[in-house]
């Protein structure tokens, strides 16, 4: 959702577009808008954190589709610490600039 809050705030016109239909994979979201959004975001959303959300949403739809158990605890604590940091980063995006400071890959 921070996603989409960031897409919209910067693209007020794909506000409908989020409110009508299924919203695209987060990893092209990302990957088309926040390049256009801000120029060095390859400085803080790296291939890493990129690689953990692909592996979180693909733990997170065996869970629940296949009903696979729980995911492993170290597991689970790095895929949430990225997660975080891409939460962070949207912050930074909606203009607050202090969240750069909560990231582990600072400017």
């Amino acid at each position: 959702m921070a996603v989409i809050q960031v897409i919209i705030r910067k693209f007020p016109e794909a506000e409908w577009f989020f409110e009508n239909t299924n919203s695209p994979p987060i990893i092209k979201l990302i990957n088309e808008y926040f390049p256009r959004i801000d120029k060095n975001y390859s400085n803080y959303i790296n291939s890493n954190i990129i690689g953990a959300l692909k592996s979180s949403i693909s733990a997170r739809n065996s869970t629940v589709h296949n009903a696979q158990g729980p995911i492993a605890e170290i597991s689970l604590n790095k895929k949430l610490l990225n997660i975080k940091e891409l939460l962070w980063y949207c912050d930074y995006l909606c203009g607050h600039k202090w969240a750069l400071g909560h990231m582990a890959v600072k400017d």
